[in-house]
C-alpha cells in the first residue's frame, strides 16, 4: 500500500509497511517494526497481532508519532492491530486510497504541476 504525499510541491507515493506476528509480542518487536518503518523511509506502518497489545507496546507505538502527508495528517506512525479488531470491522486511520488521491490531484492542479500519477503495485 502505498500513500501520496506532498514533497516540496511535489507528489510522490510512499509505501505503507504491514507485520504481522502471533504468539509473544512485546515492545521490542514495536521497536524494531519503527526500525524497519525508519530504515525502509516509509510512510508509516500497520503492526497486526494475534494477541491484545501490552501497555509497553501501546507506548512505544504512541513514541513513533503521527506521519503528516501534506495531504492527509496525524496518522499514527505505527498503529497496532488485532486479528480480533480487524474481523470486528475495526479500520485503521490509514486514508483511503481513493480519497488521498483525489486530494493529491487537486493539490497538484493548484500547484500548475503537469501532472500526477497514480499506479497500485499487484
Amino acid at each position: 500500500m502505498r500513500i501520496p504525499e506532498n514533497l516540496d510541491g511535489n507528489a510522490i507515493l510512499r509505501n505503507v509497511l504491514f507485520s504481522v506476528k502471533s504468539g509473544k509480542v512485546s515492545s521490542r518487536d514495536i521497536r524494531d517494526f519503527g526500525f524497519a518503518i525508519e530504515r525502509d523511509n516509509a510512510a508509516c506502518g500497520v503492526f497486526i497481532t494475534l494477541n491484545p497489545p501490552t501497555k509497553d507496546m501501546l507506548k512505544e507505538a504512541a513514541a513513533a508519532g503521527f506521519y503528516n502527508s501534506g495531504f492527509v495528517n496525524n496518522i499514527d506512525k505505527i498503529k497496532i492491530v488485532t486479528i480480533e479488531q480487524m474481523l470486528g470491522g475495526e479500520r485503521t486511520n490509514l486514508p483511503y486510497a481513493a480519497e488521498a488521491v483525489k486530494q493529491a490531484r487537486a493539490a497538484v492542479a493548484q500547484s500548475g504541476q503537469l501532472g500526477f500519477e497514480y499506479t497500485v503495485d499487484n
